[in-house]
């Protein structure tokens, strides 16, 4: 075991352990310091990249406990107790190369060489998971990692070139092919778990105790779960201004849960990733827009780290993950020093960056009913690339059907376009008891677009926006109508077994990297 000791400045410091390609290292750093920054400057694992620092590029990729993240969204004390590789892993030996490896240099697939560390992680995970991808699959996969040479042909090449080398595909030794075999999870719970004198970080075994720690410091800590939204913060805050006790969530079991079943509904626990829901076979089959939205969400690495929870919490006007969940009537659980309690999604919110939680209160999980008989839900939306930037408009539209055909209830909720997530109920009331033809969804997308307060910002302009209103409303309608029409969900796979069913999700299972949707 190495032992490192950083001098950078005066603030308070914190020893960790770190397993890093099967080596452990201890290092003592700063609350706020990135793991990109330990691999480089402390472990001299200078071959992960610092690109953009926001999660965007992949140049940073690594692997945790099997999963791809991207390590300069990930705080170094975080990390302790997992299992983490760096493209140093995957030629172990040092006198040959991985796969991989070898298939990006007979391919031509490094220019400047930058994005190639970060590629090499996504393709390693990828064929981990999947032998033979298909050119799409190898293309989504590696969605999360930016060519600034615009090499990308070369890159899927070598990738599908590595795919038909025999034998291990995606292992460079033993110790590489346990990260993916869940090794190391029984040291998930690894870490402080008490903050040290005058702050730290903590990561609990308890709700009751996070809210204590919540009410001891006074406003001064804050909660992480996926850290996507709150590293960049602490980055751009001056350092007086940082908080000084970081509570990680990931020891605590119930926030972990994922359950999806007919009869009782989905509940999502605080800390399940957004990839285990858009992966989940019980979401995908009652609730396929919830999965669809989950995976329109930033790229691979970031839906490796984030919550839908903490989507929600972030209260953002253009998350994702709220209008189809409040088209749903989703249930907030809450819990706090005085105790629990339940709210309607619908109340949660309160504007941008604000919620109803009180200073000492976290969600612990939300509840969706269950599917309703000829009931369907659509999720639309639009940003300027597709995926991986945020949603400028996004329209979530839930349909219950008449024995007769016509519109039972109907739930049009917008996102993007106001100052939270927005129902538009002159629209639904246009709907309920007509019948759903095009004239009718055409007038409802009108009426809308006229309730919609959007903004010009970078993203979209206001005109825009409301054009993308009507034109989302009315696909997001008649996409619900179309699934509400068709045999109603089911819990049974092409083979008759069960695909719904609990799920006590470890959060840094390799489990939710599969394919999206």
């Amino acid at each position: 075991m190495t032992h490192y000791r950083r001098r950078r400045t005066t603030r308070m410091k914190q020893a960790i352990s770190l397993r890093v390609n099967s080596d452990e290292h201890v290092v003592s750093v700063d609350l706020d310091r990135t793991l990109v920054s330990v691999l480089r400057e402390d472990l001299g694992l200078t071959g992960t990249k610092v690109g953009c620092g926001g999660g965007d590029c992949g140049a940073c990729t690594v692997l945790i406990d099997g999963r791809t993240v991207t390590s300069c969204l990930v705080l170094a004390v975080e990390a302790e107790g997992r299992e983490i590789m760096t493209v140093e892993g995957l030629a172990r030996s040092g006198t040959e190369l991985h796969p991989i490896q070898q298939a990006f240099v007979e391919k031509g697939a490094i220019q400047c060489g930058f994005c190639t560390p970060g590629m090499e992680m996504s393709a390693y995970s990828l064929l981990s998971r999947d032998r033979r991808p298909t050119e799409a699959e190898i293309r989504m996969g590696l969605s999360g990692n930016l060519c600034r040479c615009t090499g990308y042909n070369k890159i899927v090449e070598a990738v599908e070139v590595a795919a038909m080398t025999r034998g291990e595909p995606a292992g460079a030794s033993a110790s590489a092919g346990s990260l993916l075999s869940g090794a190391g999870a029984e040291d998930h719970e690894g870490g402080p778990v008490s903050p040290l004198a005058g702050g730290g970080y903590t990561a609990p075994a308890t709700v009751e105790e996070v809210c204590r720690l919540l009410a001891d410091a006074n406003g001064n800590a804050v909660l992480i779960a996926g850290g996507t939204d709150l590293i960049p913060k602490l980055k751009a805050a001056a350092p007086q201004a940082r908080p000084t006790v970081i509570i990680g969530l990931r020891r605590i079991p119930e926030l972990a849960e994922l359950v999806c079943d007919i009869t009782t509904g989905l509940r999502i626990g605080a800390m399940v990733r957004l990839a285990d829901v858009g992966d989940h076979p019980g979401v995908r089959a009652l609730y396929p827009a919830v999965a669809e939205a989950a995976a329109t969400i930033g790229t691979p690495q970031i839906r490796n780290m984030g919550t839908v929870i903490g989507n929600l919490c972030n209260a953002a006007p253009s998350a994702d993950s709220a209008p189809v969940l409040l088209a749903l009537d989703a249930v907030v659980h809450v819990a706090g020093p005085t105790g629990r309690r339940s709210l309607r999604l619908a109340e949660f919110f309160r504007g941008p960056g604000a919620t109803s939680l009180g200073p000492a209160e976290i969600v612990t999980a939300l509840e969706v009913p269950p599917p309703a008989p000829r009931s369907g839900l659509s999720y639309q939306h639009m940003s300027q690339r597709g995926r991986v930037d945020i949603s400028a408009v996004g329209v979530a539209a839930s349909v219950i059907l008449a024995d007769d055909g016509s519109c039972k209830q109907v739930r049009i909720v917008l996102g993007g376009v106001g100052p939270t997530p927005l129902q538009v109920p002159s629209a639904e009331t246009l709907l309920e008891g007509a019948a759903l033809d095009a004239e009718v969804i055409d007038s409802a997308a009108e009426v809308a677009a006229d309730a919609a307060r959007p903004i010009s910002d970078v993203r979209a302009s206001v005109g825009y926006r409301l054009r993308m209103v009507r034109v989302l409303v009315a696909r997001a309608l008649a996409e619900a109508m179309a699934r509400a029409s068709a045999d109603g969900p089911s819990c049974s796979s092409s083979t008759g077994e069960s695909i719904c069913g609990e799920i006590s999700a470890d959060p840094d299972s390799p489990a939710g990297e599969g394919r999206q949707p």
